[in-house]
Formats: structure tokens, sequence, C-alpha cells
């Protein structure tokens, strides 16, 4: 989606949260996409989900700032030109019936009178931005959020000496990856739907997305601090720590005990959550769910939740048939692979 466009199309993804940074630097080399670089690091619990929530001023941002910058240079990217994401709690999507007749300039009148309904603030404090809807000429998807929010994410990028060049929801950065998730599924068909589980720091995101489009998106309340709680049930560590070896895809904290309550809750996370699409969808079958994020691994057992919820879940791993650069380190992008799948989306605006 081209929301919140700044300049040329960018080749690095910056995933950007509350305790966490992931940068990946894509590049189109022989018609294929090659991972340039990737680096992904803890924040020291920085808080930047504040700033989504009109909060700048419990944020220091000249030391999120510094942070960002020297994880930055540690990657040794090439590229400066950044696209990050907002939460999709704190953006407004709202898909908008329209006359096929519209030109657009009577569109672009036509969706701000449509914006001033549905957004919940004055619209000259509102960032939005609108896209026909493939496959619907007669519907458009508005996308806005607090101007506020853009500027202090803008802020933090160009003080860790990056380039802003786009800002948009997680949703559609996730749907952008469905090429790459089917080609790792080796499914041919574009009408397949797939389900994306996206553990977050805070919060997770579940989507269920078909032919590059999503059908249907919802916040979970359940992320890397609920996990962390988890597997510190003995209160035996500073919860930082374990928060922090979790972003680090560390096992090393990991037992049998834990291990299954976590799996436990995600199983139950999925099955709600497919619940309630099955809800609007009933008809529509789910070829496979797959599960992104930050965690290790170890922590799921895909063989029983696949069993558990009756659809195979698979890590996802959207550079399987990228090219990689020498300079990557194959194994440790194999290790990061499904935390980098929402960096992998961002990224992904270059072809835009």
């Amino acid at each position: 989606m081209n929301f919140f466009r700044k300049k040329n199309s960018p080749a690095l993804g910056v995933d950007l949260n509350s305790l966490s940074v992931s940068f990946l630097e894509l590049a189109v080399h022989e018609n294929n996409w090659s991972v340039n670089g990737f680096k992904r690091q803890f924040l020291m619990n920085k808080n930047i989900d504040s700033l989504s929530q009109n909060s700048a001023e419990a944020v220091d941002i000249q030391s999120v700032s510094q942070a960002i910058s020297a994880i930055y240079q540690a990657g040794k990217f090439k590229s400066k030109q950044a696209v990050t994401a907002l939460s999709n709690t704190h953006m407004i999507m709202k898909e908008l019936k329209v006359a096929s007749s519209l030109k657009n300039s009577d569109l672009t009148e036509y969706v701000l009178l449509e914006a001033e309904k549905h957004i919940p603030y004055a619209i000259e404090s509102i960032a939005w931005d609108f896209e026909k809807i493939k496959n619907k000429p007669q519907s458009v998807e508005l996308v806005a959020c607090r101007k506020q929010c853009v500027d202090d994410l803008e802020n933090i990028l160009v003080l860790s000496g990056l380039k802003p060049w786009a800002i948009e929801g997680v949703t559609h950065a996730l749907e952008r990856t469905y090429p790459l998730l089917k080609n790792q599924l080796n499914i041919i068909e574009d009408s397949v739907a797939i389900a994306v589980f996206h553990i977050d720091d805070i919060s997770s995101i579940f989507s269920i997305i078909q032919d590059s489009h999503t059908l249907y998106s919802q916040s979970v309340n359940f992320g890397i601090q609920q996990l962390a709680e988890m597997i510190n049930s003995d209160q035996s560590h500073p919860i930082q720590d374990i928060m922090q070896s979790c972003i680090e895809l560390n096992n090393t904290l990991i037992t049998d005990t834990n291990s299954q309550s976590i799996l436990n809750e995600i199983k139950r996370q999925i099955k709600l959550s497919l619940e309630q699409f099955k809800a609007i969808h009933y008809d529509q079958n789910i070829h496979s769910v797959i599960i992104s994020g930050s965690f290790p691994k170890q922590l799921v057992n895909l063989e029983q939740l696949s069993q558990n919820i009756e659809i195979p879940c698979v890590f996802a791993n959207p550079f399987q048939n990228m090219q990689v650069c020498e300079s990557v380190d194959r194994q440790a992008l194999d290790v990061a692979s499904s935390s980098l799948l929402l960096a992998c989306g961002l990224a992904m605006r270059k072809q835009l």
C-alpha cells in the first residue's frame, strides 16, 4: 500500500518496536530479491510504543535514536532510505464504497469527506491516504493515523541518520510477503488463503491473506512481554533479561514446563482467532498458518500445534528462495528468518 510515501523506493525495512529494532536490506538482482544484510537487537526497553500513544515526552528520543544509529552502523548497510510501520492499533483502516465513474480529483474529495465521518479527530491533525482495492473497482481503502505518530517516528529515524521514505500499517507490510510465503509453501494458485500469526513485542497480529490482500486482521493481546512472564514463572530472573533473551532468540531459559504452557497459550490464541474469522468467512479454507515474530523457535512444537488446530503450521522463512550476499551469515539468517518477516515486507516497498 502506498501510504505516507516520501521519496524514492527504499531497500531498507526497519521493524521498530517497544523492545527491539530489526533492519533488513533487500536488493533486486536478476529479477529476484537478494538479502544484502540484516541486524536485530534489543533496545533495553526504550519504550518506543509510547510515541504512538501521544506521549513522546515519556521517551528520550535522542537516546533511542543514538541506540538505533549504533545498531544501523554495526550492520554496515548501504541504504539509508527506510520504511517502518506503526502498530495497527494506532491506525484507522476502513474500506469505502465509491462510484467507479469518479475521476481521481473527485475521488480524493469524496474520500476526504468520508474520512471526516470515520476519524474521531480533527482532520487537520491526521495523516491519511487511500488506495483502490485490487479486484474491487468500487472500493478504496482509507488509512489514517495521528500526524504526531508519523512525525515522532520520522524524527527518530532522521536523528538516527536514516531517511524516512514511508510509514505504514503492519497488516500491509505482512500482506506484501504473500508471494514469498506461497513459494515457501509451494503454492501455485493465487486464490489460496494463508493465515499469519505475527508475535510482536507487546501484542500480536493475526491476518488471513489471499492473493496479496488481507481478508481479515485483528490485534491479539499476546506478545514477547507475556512470553517472558510465562518463561519466568519461577521469578528466578529479571523480566527484562528474559525479554532480551526472547528477542535474541536465546533458547537457554526454555524448559519443558514453560515450553508446554507457552505452546498451549499460542494454540489458544490461534484457535480463537480462527474461530472469529470463520464466524465471518465460514466457507473460506485456510491452507497453512505461518508463525512469525521475535521468539525462540524451541518454544513452538509445530507438529503438536498443527495437530491441535488441524491446519499445517510452519515458521515463516521469506528468504527460502532468495539470493544471499556472501557477507551475510546464511545460518544466522535462517535462525532469524521468522523474526524478520515484517522487516522483509517493509523492505519490499522497493518494488513499488
